[in-house]
């Protein structure tokens, strides 16, 4: 990672597994990319679509992995540990209570191991190459999304939203990963109702993908007027439980003494 950061060759839009980032820095590069774009003259629409992956960290081509290290000039030792770290790799499924022979894996990163995280990193430090300087793009980990703020007329932004999911969808193709279409969802930000009917006509072999009202990135319910109103509701209704639990211990009658609860 000290050799990836002082190189300056991490992806300046992901933002998991390193220092000094966290959810919140993406979460707010949406929401102020596209609340600047609604206070625009003519009140502009943004279209955001999140990817979702199938097994992300399991579907690693290793090959493809010491590859990308090569070309990012990274030291001879570590593409020669890293090698070795993923070579041989056996495991077992048990099935009530039977334990299956040893099979080879030979494809994703060791859960659990402190170095799959940046060596994920690297696999898909490329992803976004190939879209358009204009496209915005958000990286934690394997949560990816983009989005294109509407400028002129809306079939040109509909297509170039069509031609950025589709360099999305070959670069998954071509590096082995599976994107799962049906949770790929896509949200127009806007603050006109009608822009929420618009049918942008976004498929995948054969599956289209519909606009959503919110959808939930990084853990933020983020709806299609940024009002947050559902979000906010659930955290209401998460804190009124947790003060109802503090109320029950901190009875006169019954439960943990005043002097236990506040050395907790």
């Amino acid at each position: 990672m000290y050799i990836l950061e002082r190189k300056g060759v991490i992806n300046k839009n992901q933002a998991g597994f390193r220092q000094n980032r966290a959810t919140t820095d993406q979460v707010l590069k949406l929401v102020q990319s596209a609340s600047d774009q609604l206070h625009n003259s003519g009140s502009k629409a943004t279209i955001c679509t999140f990817f979702d992956y199938e097994k992300a960290y399991d579907k690693v081509w290793r090959d493809g992995l010491l590859l990308k290290m090569t070309k990012l000039d990274i030291p001879w030792k570590f593409l020669k540990y890293t090698r070795h770290f993923l070579s041989g790799r056996m495991t077992t499924v048990m099935v009530n209570g039977e334990r299956s022979k040893k099979f080879r894996l030979n494809e994703g990163l060791p859960q659990g191991s402190c170095i799959s995280p940046l060596l994920f990193l690297i696999f898909i430090n490329d992803i976004d190459v190939e879209l358009h300087p204009d496209t915005l793009v958000s990286l934690f980990a394997d949560d990816t999304a983009i989005w294109v703020q509407i400028e002129g007329d809306l079939e040109e932004n509909r297509k170039r939203m069509q031609g950025e999911m589709e360099k999305i969808y070959q670069w998954a193709e071509k590096w082995k990963m599976k994107i799962n279409e049906g949770k790929t969802k896509t949200v127009i930000v806007s603050t006109k109702p009608t822009d929420y009917k618009w049918d942008l006509g976004f498929k995948r072999n054969g599956r289209k993908v519909d606009p959503k009202k919110q959808h939930l990135f990084l853990g933020i319910k983020v709806d299609n007027e940024l009002m947050f109103t559902d979000h906010i509701n659930d955290l209401v209704k998460k804190g009124y439980k947790q003060v109802c639990i503090i109320k029950c211990l901190s009875t006169k009658d019954w439960g943990q003494s005043l002097e236990s609860q506040c050395s907790t």
